[in-house]
């Protein structure tokens, strides 16, 4: 199965304070995020991340490490600084991308929201959903666009391809 989740912003004391991340320190944040991970994504499962994962890269491998799947992706986003993908490299991650196109998924991956992407006014078996973040605010809701943040979302969880879809669907009929 595939999971998705973005803006974990591990060891980033601020973003408790700045998203109003329900915990007293950082290392509660950090430990229950990997913790309700591990609780979601099988070790037969797919984890996607789009980025913004940690404000200190050393730790971070320590943190990322425990995760508990076959294999986890990552959509580069703006606070991962090049110095930090040499560091990300020693641990087992499959892929690492800009962006990319999952076309057996159908979803299009990005840290930040786009207006238009591969297949977004295509209908029915050819609509591709985006899977995005990187607002930290609410973004405006599109038809099959869905931000994926821990930050307006329960703290931690990751979704599944169904719930994604499931919640488009929803967003789409409110629209």
């Amino acid at each position: 199965m595939k999971y998705y989740i973005s803006d974990l912003h591990l060891q980033h004391n601020n973003v408790l304070k700045y998203d109003n991340r329900p915990f007293d320190t950082i290392e509660e944040h950090d430990k229950t995020i990997i913790d309700n991970i591990n609780k979601i994504v099988g070790k037969d499962d797919e984890l996607y991340i789009l980025w913004d994962i940690a404000w200190k890269a050393n730790k971070a491998l320590e943190d990322l490490g425990r995760i508990k799947c076959k294999n986890v992706s990552f959509i580069q986003g703006n606070h991962d600084f090049s110095k930090y993908l040499k560091l990300y490299e020693k641990l087992w991650w499959t892929n690492l991308w800009l962006m990319h196109i999952d076309k057996d998924a159908k979803v299009v991956l990005c840290h930040y929201p786009m207006d238009e992407w591969f297949h977004s006014r295509h209908k029915d078996d050819w609509q591709f959903i985006h899977i995005h973040w990187h607002s930290h605010w609410n973004s405006e809701k599109k038809k099959n666009r869905l931000d994926v943040s821990i930050t307006f979302k329960p703290f931690n969880k990751p979704l599944s391809l169904e719930d994604i879809k499931d919640i488009v669907s929803f967003n789409n009929n409110l629209l």
